[in-house]
């Protein structure tokens, strides 16, 4: 029986190895080299980078308008945002100050402010501000395709109303842009 077995055995491993060398295949073989990854850049500017808009002694009812112009020189769309933040003294100033930024205006300027454009928002100083920097789309947010740029102009105007309160005071205003991509960011 073991000798069956045996034989059945060897018998299975010849006919085995003998299939393997009867059979011819032909094969071939291609490569694809330099498969290259890079991703893409997100770059927002804002110009000027300073002092976009100042009055040096400002009455009741004086107004300045300046441009700041967005552009995004990176590679992919973004979305961005704008916040402000103030510095003030005793009395809040930056609270009465009223800010308008619009876009689309023909000439930025204090006689054209009124004469075109789109108004985005209008608000005190303190708290003006475009969109919401928090992640993914939200009201307001402000798109640009790569190589694009948005004017935004500003105006800033300190009421007629404006008492002695407020008389002989000072703020700064730092506007803060954020961006993020739009590309798989719902």
């Amino acid at each position: 029986m073991f000798r069956k077995s045996l034989t059945a055995l060897v018998t299975a491993g010849l006919l085995a190895t003998l299939s393997l060398l009867a059979s011819a295949y032909f094969t071939a073989q291609a490569t694809v080299t330099s498969n290259t990854f890079t991703t893409g850049t997100l770059d927002l500017t804002a110009m000027p980078a300073t002092t976009a808009l100042t009055f040096t002694n400002m009455a009741p009812g004086d107004r300045v308008t300046a441009p700041i112009t967005v552009t995004n020189a990176g590679s992919l769309p973004l979305r961005y945002a704008m916040t402000s933040s103030t510095v003030n003294g005793e009395f809040d100033l930056s609270g009465q100050i009223l800010v308008y930024i619009k876009t689309a205006v023909t000439q930025c300027t204090n006689e054209g402010f009124a004469q075109s454009g789109t108004m985005l928002n209008w608000i005190s100083l303190n708290l003006i501000s475009l969109g919401d920097p928090s992640p993914e789309q939200q009201d307001g947010d402000r798109l640009l395709a790569p190589g694009a740029q948005e004017v935004l102009c500003f105006s800033a105007y300190l009421p007629s109303e404006t008492d002695n309160l407020f008389l002989n005071l000072a703020t700064t205003a730092t506007f803060t842009f954020q961006a993020e991509q739009v590309a798989n960011n719902p």
